[in-house]
């Protein structure tokens, strides 16, 4: 019997190996892409989002407490939602 790379149950195997080798490939690049695209998220829009909801709760905290006039609020609001 012959054991170099070449025998019987190297050839056998090679094939699954591929397969496994690109899935687990594919999968990282997808996870590297998801990454990415999460993080540019994060940074771009939803730490936009935060802080125009928390402007708004600010405003609502005022307005019940009695520091703005109704139309005050409603002219604030406003501004706050055409940024």
């Amino acid at each position: 019997m012959h054991w170099w790379p070449g025998n019987w149950w190297f050839m056998n195997l090679h094939p699954i190996w591929m397969i496994v080798l690109w899935i687990v490939g594919a999968a990282i690049v997808v996870m590297v892409i998801w990454v990415i695209l999460h993080a540019v998220g994060s940074f771009a829009g939803e730490k936009t989002h935060r802080w125009e909801k928390r402007a708004e709760e600010i405003l609502d905290e005022r307005f019940a407490r009695g520091e703005l006039t109704e139309e005050e609020y409603r002219r604030m609001k406003k501004l706050l939602r055409n940024r």
